[in-house]
């Protein structure tokens, strides 16, 4: 008598179909289906992998590379970094960091750089870790020393050195401190590497600044060095060379002046102090001269009275047809009389 299987075929096929959702998944597969499901979810359902709970300049980077959407509230939070009320936080996907040991003897030996970019917001931050190591070899512990904030920096990111005289180093940032319509500006601020980054100096390092008015403009930029004779008497010497120009687009030279300022090292201090003997203008001067708000023209006219006396003697027509033009915006003095005087004898 044949046999009829149907039965049992349609018993085997429901008992697989009902063990079918109790089959193991192997781990890789697992790992793929975890994958998976963390990437469809959105960045607020989303649960962060790597949490931070070390001042270790290396983790707060990996935390902020594995957490794109990472707010550094959290950081500034565990280093007791003050909020700026006026920036947002969140990465959104857009925060770079990056990494540098910028120790290299004396007390400064083990220290290490986070800069910190936000550039959709221009913000940046430079955090100063040291590095101290244990008695026992066991893990090495962090101190933050401090942190430095450069805002408004539409550009791009701000550079940065370090500077080393003797016992002594200072970490160095230059940044864009101002733009317009009619002028961009640049300067520098040092910072004494030490627990606190105190600022101790700061100037301005190039620029355009232009009066459309008078079809003015000048462009300066600088040198500066940094030697010492003995570890006590530090000295900055910063050398600028700025240059006027006319024009309605301020293309055409007009005249290039030098002039240099001093700084010294106080240790009682902490900071850069003016020296006046070694500096060919004020700090006043200094500010007036090569800052947005610029000099008045009477200023102007007294400080470059010897260049302008040369574009009468040596200019050609186009140049002193804009001086008499000049001059007659200026308020009298001595110095336009005498500068009136000549236009009319050297036409």
């Amino acid at each position: 008598m044949k046999k009829n299987f149907l039965p049992t075929l349609l018993l085997c096929l429901i008992f697989c179909l009902a063990n079918y959702n109790q089959t193991e998944v192997h781990p890789a597969n697992a790992k793929i289906q975890q994958t998976t499901a963390r990437q469809s979810e959105s960045p607020s359902e989303r649960k962060e992998d790597f949490k931070l709970t070390s001042n270790s300049p290396y983790e707060i980077q990996r935390y902020l590379e594995e957490n794109p959407s990472a707010s550094l509230k959290e950081v500034w939070r565990l280093l007791g970094i003050e909020e700026n009320n006026n920036i947002s936080y969140v990465c959104k996907d857009s925060c770079f960091t990056e990494i540098e040991r910028i120790g290299s003897g004396g007390e400064t030996n083990n220290l290490v750089l986070l800069g910190i970019g936000m550039p959709w917001a221009a913000y940046y931050e430079y955090l100063i870790f040291e590095k101290r190591k244990t008695n026992q070899g066991g893990k090495a512990s962090w101190i933050f020393w401090g942190s430095i904030q450069s805002v408004a920096q539409q550009y791009a990111a701000p550079e940065y050195r370090t500077i080393r005289n003797g016992d002594k180093a200072w970490f160095v940032l230059n940044e864009l401190w101002g733009r317009g319509s009619d002028y961009v500006l640049y300067g520098e601020r040092w910072y004494e590497l030490k627990k606190g980054m105190k600022e101790v100096l700061s100037y301005p390092e190039h620029g355009h600044l232009a009066r459309f008015d008078l079809e003015l403009g000048r462009d300066f930029k600088l040198n500066s060095s940094h030697s010492a004779t003995m570890p006590s008497e530090q000295e900055v010497r910063i050398d600028f060379l700025i240059m006027y120009k006319m024009g309605s687009n301020h293309s055409r030279k007009l005249f290039t002046k030098k002039q240099g300022i001093t700084y010294n090292w106080n240790p009682q201090a902490s900071e850069f102090e003016f020296n006046k003997a070694k500096s060919d203008i004020s700090e006043d001067e200094l500010k007036a001269i090569y800052l947005p708000e610029g000099l008045p023209l009477e200023e102007i006219l007294q400080y470059n009275f010897s260049e302008f006396k040369a574009i009468v003697l040596e200019g050609d027509k186009r140049e002193k047809e804009w001086l008499t033009k000049l001059m007659e915006a200026i308020e009298d003095s001595l110095e336009k009389s005498e500068l009136q005087i000549m236009l009319k004898q050297h036409k």
